[in-house]
């Protein structure tokens, strides 16, 4: 008999970043800094006594926070860069360039420029030492850079400073995403629980908390949050696809097929979906409906091996030789040191020389 069919490993996914933005908030920890605290005053470095850089470094400013504010964001980047370089060059002190900074982090994160934005974040903290806002928001960008040593760091240094509980659960998050990358995650559960209580609304911080409890096979408390992200976000594709995987592991195969349906309804060529879908189908031994969902997926990826060798399990179970031998055939030549696949394709050959198959029912 052939060997098993190919199943996917349903919960070992990683931390998946949805959006950079949901991971730290839907808008920047810091606020943009037009023009107060310790940001260039046009008024003040444009007047006539002052030396003609500084007056250069205001005009320039304005410039920027000007397309800023009609969200021309590429020129709005590049203006506050060169008003940087102008304040460098003339030796301007640290603070000078601080809001312009700021509002770099702003835009940043509006485009999903994680680099970008961690170098202005960085920039913000050598300033700005006790400002847990900026060093948690920078903590949870470099957890998805994984730079997991650097985001372990900043977030207790954002913890040291008595931060707000917004900007407690950046740093937990980030603590929580470091912990899940490391395979720590009863850890990971921990930080994750501690930043959802400091913002409850985080997709982002829901989701990979539902990861954490599902690698520890706490399935119903994985599921419970992953369809608290599904309401939240209902065309979130991952996790949707999470929500079919738990259930297919809890061998709730109706609410697993009903899940991926939903999915494919929402990504017609999502792969994954389409393959765990058809591999539910056959676990349900509805064998026609399986091999309608192989070859759907085979469609568009005809180069699919685990695809190609399930149908040819399925075809061979239900003793269509011809068409187990065709798909083995394939996927032989994908890959052909697979042992499985060598054994199904000579049982198959097998049978069909000892068999004389209706020819209206092969391939």
């Amino acid at each position: 008999m052939p060997a098993t069919p190919v199943r996917p490993c349903l919960l070992c996914l990683a931390a998946i970043f949805i959006c950079p933005a949901l991971a730290i908030g839907q808008h920047a920890i810091l606020p943009p800094a037009h023009a107060h605290g310790a940001s260039v005053s046009s008024a003040a470095l444009s007047h006539p006594a002052l030396p003609p850089a500084l007056q250069n470094a205001a005009k320039q400013f304005e410039r920027a926070r000007s397309l800023q504010g009609a969200s021309k964001i590429a020129p709005a980047i590049m203006a506050y860069k060169e008003f940087i370089r102008i304040a460098t060059q003339a030796n301007l002190p640290p603070q000078v360039a601080l809001p312009a900074y700021k509002n770099l982090s702003t835009l940043y994160l509006a485009v999903g420029d994680n680099e970008g934005l961690a170098s202005a974040l960085r920039h913000i903290v050598a300033v700005e030492k006790e400002n847990a806002l900026a060093w948690a928001q920078l903590a949870a960008v470099e957890s998805q850079l994984k730079q997991f040593d650097r985001a372990r760091s900043d977030a207790n240094r954002a913890l040291q400073w008595k931060p707000t509980p917004k900007a407690a659960a950046g740093a937990h998050f980030a603590l929580g995403t470091v912990a899940l990358e490391r395979k720590d995650n009863a850890a990971a559960e921990k930080e994750f629980s501690v930043a959802l209580r400091g913002a409850p609304d985080n997709v982002q911080t829901r989701f990979n908390l539902g990861i954490a409890l599902a690698r520890q096979k706490k399935l119903a408390a994985a599921l419970d949050q992953m369809m608290k992200v599904k309401s939240a976000a209902p065309r979130l594709a991952a996790a949707q696809m999470f929500i079919g995987a738990i259930k297919q592991e809890q061998r709730d195969l109706p609410g697993a097929l009903t899940a991926y349906n939903d999915l494919i309804a929402l990504d017609p060529h999502n792969l994954a979906a389409l393959f765990n879908r058809a591999g539910v189908l056959e676990q349900m031994r509805k064998d026609q409906e399986a091999i309608s969902g192989f070859l759907a997926l085979l469609d568009l990826a005809p180069n699919n091996f685990a695809a190609q060798f399930n149908v040819a399990q399925i075809y061979y179970n239900i003793g269509n030789y011809f068409a187990a031998r065709v798909h083995y055939d394939v996927a032989n030549k994908i890959d052909p040191r697979d042992a499985r696949v060598l054994t199904g394709l000579a049982l198959a050959e097998s049978q069909e020389a000892f068999s004389t198959p209706n020819r209206a029912e092969r391939l």
